[in-house]
């Protein structure tokens, strides 16, 4: 499993497997295991999408952000789980 977020769904997909078919993802374990195992060993999944809402005081980006930590934190898609690498907390170092 790997878990990413993006305003624009349908580019970040066909970015990461833009990347993938041209062997220059920067995750390197998902890049390995994609290329012994295929592409079709693989699929993509939207698991969630953000509503637009009309609002001025709506920060997307900031919604995004808070909606991608509550999926990695429910998944956690890390080390044998996943290919997700742990984001370190600026602010509590």
């Amino acid at each position: 499993m790997f878990l990413g977020c993006g305003i624009d769904l349908l580019g970040t997909i066909n970015r990461h497997k833009f990347q993938l078919a041209s062997g220059t993802h920067p995750n390197r374990e998902l890049q390995a295991d994609w290329n012994s195992l295929g592409a079709n060993s693989f699929e993509f999944e939207i698991i969630e999408e953000l509503e637009p809402r009309s609002e001025s005081s709506f920060d997307s980006k900031a919604e995004l952000e808070f909606m991608e930590k509550m999926w990695l934190d429910r998944l956690k898609p890390y080390g044998v789980m996943g290919y997700n690498k742990a984001k370190i907390d600026r602010a509590r170092v």
